[in-house]
């Protein structure tokens, strides 16, 4: 009898201690719900519009098992209300389904959106909601939202390897305009100039074409200077082209050297690190600029002497360097983030100058570019034309 009571026991003792492992009672089977992978916000009439790209994700590793052969399915739900997070609860009215954030990659906002107070909404609900990352890419355009959403990637590639889902496959082969995330984000307004710098994406007509169609494909056109609560204007094409010669993180990219009484010669530039030093004499500030980099020939049709190229792509960087910071100028844009180098490098001038956070500049403020490109070599061929 002792015998079959511990027995006994000793099953109840089991089962007890297995009950809490048997599963999560609250969980939901992947079937059950929509994976947000795109979020949109316009912003028309008084009226917050959330746009929200959703991924079939059944279907994306299909595609991608079956080398892009089947196409992936995206659907754009929207709905309005009188804030971002109004706007998302009557979104989930028709969803059907729950919708599971965990996969949100990219935000893209409008010009009017931003001019209204957009960003720091989004800021604020992102930061707090437990399902999203900071690891999602943040863009402007001025084109509709929905349109952006179902432009497709070329060559059948799936959404997940679209521009804005990974911006930095671009970037590694041409850093023109580099994306920010949401931590960049939040550190960029948090310390002076309090503003940030981020891409202008753009819908570019019949770009690529198939034997069947042409086609459109997005792409970045240049940048949006934003604050936590609007928009204070863009810098676009050539006029952008100075930020990358002041990314410590360029990949490369090409320079077209001009160089008087010789053929254009075009450079591969890349290792490119620039640095920035305050000049204080009394109250009054300016600085110096100082970039080097390394470059390739990738083009050269005549024999043009090094030191000649070199100079030009000199004079070209630098020249590209005071056009964007001039251009940031006219939107009231610290483009080079002089306000954060004064606040790191000498904060008792900072804190006697600063206006909220932002320190007065001018035309004459960077008082000094100096640039060295060095030219490494001549690509699979030596520093001389192919054909003489």
């Amino acid at each position: 009898m002792k015998h079959y009571f511990k027995k006994t026991m000793l099953l109840i003792l089991v089962i007890i201690s297995i009950l809490p492992i048997t599963g999560c009672w609250d969980s939901n089977e992947p079937e059950g719900m929509v994976y947000a992978h795109g979020m949109g916000i316009d912003f028309k009439d008084g009226v917050y519009t959330v746009y929200l790209e959703i991924i079939n994700l059944g279907l994306l590793a299909k595609s991608e098992a079956a080398g892009g052969a089947a196409e992936t399915k995206v659907e754009v739900a929207h709905a309005s209300g009188e804030s971002i997070d109004a706007a998302a609860f009557n979104m989930y009215h028709t969803t059907q389904i729950q919708v599971f954030w965990g996969h949100l990659t990219y935000l893209v906002l409008s010009d009017e959106a931003l001019k209204h107070g957009a960003l720091e909404q989004m800021l604020e609900l992102m930061d707090r909601y437990r399902e999203t990352r900071y690891r999602i890419w943040l863009y402007s355009t001025k084109d509709p939202i929905n349109k952006v959403f179902t432009t497709m990637p070329m060559y059948q590639k799936s959404t997940n390897n679209s521009l804005l889902s990974n911006p930095e496959a671009s970037f590694n082969q041409s850093s023109i305009i580099r994306a920010l995330d949401l931590r960049e984000i939040l550190l960029s307004i948090h310390e002076p100039a309090h503003e940030a710098k981020i891409p202008n994406v753009t819908i570019s007509k019949e770009r690529f074409s198939t034997e069947k169609q042409k086609h459109d494909a997005l792409m970045f056109d240049g940048i949006s200077v934003v604050t936590s609560n609007k928009l204070k204007g863009h810098i676009k094409g050539n006029k952008a082209m100075g930020l990358k010669w002041m990314n410590n993180e360029l990949k490369r990219d090409e320079l077209t050297a001009e160089i008087p009484d010789y053929t254009d010669v075009s450079l591969l530039v890349e290792k490119v690190k620039s640095k920035i030093e305050p000049d204080v004499k009394g109250e009054k500030v300016t600085f110096k600029i100082n970039i080097e980099g390394k470059a390739i020939i990738d083009i050269l049709q005549e024999d043009v002497p090094l030191k000649k190229i070199e100079a030009a792509a000199n004079k070209k960087i630098k020249n590209q360097v005071m056009k964007t910071y001039k251009e940031g100028l006219k939107i009231d844009s610290d483009m080079y983030r002089f306000s954060e180098v004064l606040y790191r490098k000498k904060i008792d001038t900072w804190k006697k100058i600063e206006q909220n956070g932002k320190i007065p500049l001018d035309k004459n403020s960077i008082s000094e570019v100096k640039v060295k490109i060095k030219v490494i070599h001549g690509g699979k061929n030596k520093k001389e034309p192919v054909f003489k």
